[in-house]
């Protein structure tokens, strides 16, 4: 686990806002200088292949206005937003020590670049020119976020306590099967406004969308968050450093110091049920017995400060008798109790879904055969995955967790998909594309 790679310095913001300027108008620069070559080299000199699709080649204009608004937008961000994402220094509050450079968004953002250069070059064989492809993908990545975020905070709702927290995902919250409901829907409505065949750019996109998931697993490694339930068996195991995620719950539950205790059933007792006492740990030493109520903990989890805490308070119902315990310095462990590496498991499942994905297009028999496949063996896997993971709770009273809940919806519309291909369907060899951006055949 490593939350924060580094931390720009907020000397660096003036200069990188210069460099940003100057990039713009040397690209700039570059297509008026192309599109003048262009218009001033004779046809006797052109390149025949290039002459079928001279007449769709977009004007100076049109290119210039399809890039402006990024660097517009660019420059903006650079200048006025990302000083309000710099963090102080821990050591002396009144000091700004820099942006901090997250592992989960730096995974992120790897995964989203592959998924696109993927899809840029699996479209461009099919005659999608690749900026119609990058249109498409941008789309789905604000709509992938916004569906996986908006899944999270549903799911977790009692967790924020403002509009802010909502907003704040430098520390993870994001849902896959959230993140796949919001790109699916963007794409569905881009591809039908352009008039472009959904199911077969739903096939190009399908394989993408598994490999950046299987980058972003490893975001999740670095975050702490998807953890796996603790792992008590001779299976690989990892642990997580003093104020991660998994040592959050593990505190939370009292596993930490050998109890084991779960949410009550009735919502008119909160806190934790102790089921459990391991013979010799911190908590049977205090003479913490089974069927104790856990009513309250005193934890602030930083994994930054590399600080262990001095004590960590419990407030314990024992036959109707209330009593605070404290667990000191010397017994509270500087890692988590061992767990299942969920997140490479999910990443490994994820890379093979995409490689099996990708190998198979060519050999697709109809559209929608591959967007219906992705929704049937990924879900598969993820269904047995939530068996290992401790971060969700079952929900409706079903014992499934709402990502098995969904998977099983997945499932049937993937199968669902390939039915009506089957019945309905045809291999589409080619985009037929808006005619301003589409290339030939051959091109």
């Amino acid at each position: 686990m490593n939350q924060t790679f580094f931390f720009i310095s907020p000397d660096w913001i003036d200069p990188f806002f210069y460099l940003w300027i100057v990039i713009g108008a040397g690209y700039i620069g570059y297509v008026w200088f192309r599109s003048k070559s262009q218009s001033d080299q004779p046809d006797s000199v052109k390149d025949p292949k290039k002459a079928a699709t001279d007449t769709q080649t977009k004007s100076l204009g049109d290119e210039l206005w399809s890039i402006l608004p990024t660097f517009i937008i660019g420059a903006i961000v650079i200048k006025f937003l990302i000083p309000f994402v710099m963090v102080a220094n821990p050591e002396d509050p009144t000091k700004i020590q820099g942006i901090p450079i997250r592992g989960y968004g730096f995974f992120l953002l790897v995964a989203i670049v592959v998924g696109v250069l993927l899809a840029i070059s699996r479209a461009k064989r099919l005659g999608l020119h690749p900026d119609q492809t990058i249109n498409l993908c941008f789309a789905l990545f604000a709509a992938g976020i916004v569906g996986a975020r908006a899944f999270y905070v549903i799911q977790y709702w009692d967790t924020f306590d403002s509009a802010r927290d909502i907003i704040d995902m430098t520390k993870g919250g994001l849902v896959v099967y959230g993140s796949v409901i919001g790109s699916v829907t963007a794409a569905i409505v881009y591809l039908k406004l352009n008039k472009l065949p959904a199911l077969l750019m739903l096939d190009v996109l399908a394989p993408c969308m598994m490999v950046g998931l299987s980058i972003g697993r490893i975001g999740c490694l670095m975050n702490g968050c998807c953890w796996g339930g603790i792992c008590d068996t001779n299976l690989p195991a990892i642990t997580f450093p003093e104020g991660s995620p998994p040592y959050s719950r593990h505190v939370e539950t009292g596993e930490l110091f050998g109890m084991k205790a779960i949410l009550n059933d009735s919502p008119d007792s909160p806190g934790r049920k102790i089921i459990e006492i391991q013979p010799g740990s911190p908590a049977a030493q205090r003479e913490i017995q089974p069927n104790a109520q856990i009513t309250g903990f005193a934890y602030n989890p930083n994994p930054n400060d590399n600080k262990k805490p001095e004590r960590i308070p419990y407030q314990i119902e024992q036959e109707k008798k209330v009593r605070t315990i404290e667990f000191v310095a010397d017994e509270i462990p500087w890692r988590s109790l061992p767990v299942h590496p969920s997140q490479i498991y999910s990443s490994v499942n994820a890379f093979f879904v995409f490689l099996f994905l990708w190998c198979y297009f060519p050999r697709r028999r109809h559209d929608g055969e591959i967007i219906g496949m992705m929704l049937i063996i990924y879900p598969m896997g993820r269904f047995l995955l939530e068996y290992i993971r401790s971060d969700e709770m079952s929900q409706l009273g079903t014992g499934f967790t709402i990502s098995q809940l969904i998977s099983f919806g997945s499932i049937i519309i993937g199968f669902s998909v390939i039915i009506f291909g089957t019945l309905y369907g045809k291999r589409t060899e080619n985009f037929v594309a808006n005619d301003s951006i589409e290339l030939k055949s051959g091109s």
